[in-house]
């Protein structure tokens, strides 16, 4: 059991950085190229926020 806790508090914080890190060069990419076919469409906040959400699924599979 003290094994378990000193792996797992050793090892939390860098995989919770690297997951953050990758989900954002992720999301990034994605903005960048979906970012031409929104702009000036007149679409509102929660249609651009529930495509963000939408796509961030692929992402962390």
């Amino acid at each position: 059991m003290i094994l378990f806790r000193y792996i797992s508090k050793n090892l939390l914080l860098p995989f919770i950085f690297a997951l953050f890190t990758l989900m954002s060069v992720f999301l990034l990419q994605f903005l960048m190229k979906i970012a031409d076919k929104l702009i000036g469409k007149g679409l509102s906040f929660w249609v651009i926020s529930k495509l963000i959400i939408y796509s961030l699924s692929w992402m962390f599979v």
